[in-house]
């Protein structure tokens, strides 16, 4: 049976973005910080895809089932492609808290 997990880094850019927002207005967010919390973050993002691909690989040698082989090889495509779309959004968090942390004129 395949099992899907669902992605931690999204929970984590949920939290991380309120929990900027919340700090926005009183200062404490540094340009250095949100580099930091990205770095962060992708680093996650990567672990998880990681691990995702290692297990789907050793469903993949442990398959015998063409079919099943099949479906494998395109949840870890999938893998990718989620990695993709969760480094956009990091990148779009990134963004926010540099704008949080500009100061408004």
């Amino acid at each position: 049976m395949l099992r899907k997990r669902a992605p931690v880094p999204l929970v984590a850019v949920a939290l991380l973005l309120a929990l900027w927002l919340a700090t926005a207005e009183s200062g404490s967010i540094t340009a250095v910080k949100c580099k930091a919390d990205q770095d962060e973050l992708i680093a996650a993002i990567e672990a998880a895809r990681q691990q995702t691909i290692t297990q789907i690989n050793t469903q993949l040698a442990d398959s015998t089932d063409p079919q099943r082989s099949e479906a494998l090889v395109a949840l870890r495509e999938r893998a990718w492609d989620e990695e993709e779309v969760q480094r956009g959004q990091a990148q779009q968090i990134y963004v926010d808290c540099m704008n949080a942390v500009r100061p408004k004129s």
